[in-house]
């Protein structure tokens, strides 16, 4: 069988990769044994599938049996974490395993929804920058959503479109951690705040000449009753909040053009004493307050 060996980064870990390698090849008798780095490592996440290339040995994650992280892993956690529960989903045996690791990353986000069976859009990550930026153009095409992994309130997060943009925003931006997420035409999205068992249904639509449909951003938002929405919809939001084990959470869900529903990302910390509503968020939080 075929046994792969995952930790640090080839530029920094090549030398410690070749005798962890040599040692697991001795003593597996029987078993091919690779070695690869989390920045070798292409995640490409959507509702067709997942798919993980290990381009370090031009092979895919479902080229192995088994996935060992050894090494420096501590500090690509948020990769060790997705790439233990996509092997899980695919019946890879993993050791030392990062799976009860919660990560809120971007990219865990996408994952979650994806187990969780809800629609979302294709969402692609690579450290490799060079091999990133191919992907985003080949996978994806323009325009594409290119955001930091781990930003907030619209912050890095950007509408490309075309091979020149994300060139520059990528060399501008090196130790940006990004994603590439498929665009999805749109007028506006929901901002479902979740506390306990009810929510509030809050629609945002961007400002002319932006896609964020953050208010902090300077969206418009209104308020709208809970059976505008599909109830798949609504009961997604309670189903990824419960994942994340949080109470009380913004869950963001877009409405397409076409008026079709993708859950973009969870809020663990969403604004409750400022933005708008306050009256509504106040008795949302009153009633769930109560209930306890």
């Amino acid at each position: 069988m075929k046994v792969l060996i995952i930790g640090g980064t080839a530029a920094q870990d090549s030398a410690s990769a070749k005798l962890t390698k040599e040692l697991f090849s001795e003593v597996s008798s029987g078993s091919e044994v690779y070695y690869s780095f989390f920045d070798k490592l292409y995640i490409d996440i959507s509702s067709n599938g997942l798919i993980v290339i290990d381009t370090n040995n031009n092979l895919t994650i479902d080229d192995y049996s088994m996935v060992i992280f050894r090494g420096k892993v501590r500090s690509y956690a948020d990769m060790a974490y997705v790439l233990s529960i996509i092997c899980g989903q695919k019946g890879i045996i993993v050791k030392n395993s990062y799976a009860r690791y919660v990560s809120f990353s971007k990219l865990a986000q996408s994952l979650s929804f994806y187990t969780l069976g809800l629609p979302f859009a294709q969402t692609l990550y690579c450290q490799d920058k060079q091999f990133f930026k191919d992907k985003t153009t080949n996978e994806l095409g323009y325009p594409v959503i290119v955001k930091d992994n781990f930003g907030s309130h619209g912050n890095h997060n950007h509408l490309i479109v075309d091979n020149e943009s994300l060139d520059r925003l990528i060399d501008q931006n090196k130790s940006v951690d990004f994603i590439a997420q498929a665009y999805v035409p749109n007028e506006g999205d929901y901002r479902i705040l979740v506390a306990g068992s009810n929510a509030l249904y809050i629609y945002r639509e961007a400002v002319a000449g932006s896609h964020l449909n953050n208010t902090s951003q300077g969206a418009q938002a209104s308020l709208h009753n809970a059976n505008q929405l599909p109830g798949i919809i609504r009961e997604g939001a309670f189903l990824v909040a419960k994942q994340y084990d949080c109470d009380i959470a913004g869950v963001d869900v877009l409405k397409s053009n076409d008026g079709q529903y993708y859950f973009l990302e969870i809020n663990t910390q969403p604004q409750l004493a400022t933005g708008a509503f306050l009256p509504e968020k106040k008795a949302l939080l009153q009633e769930f307050m109560s209930s306890l």
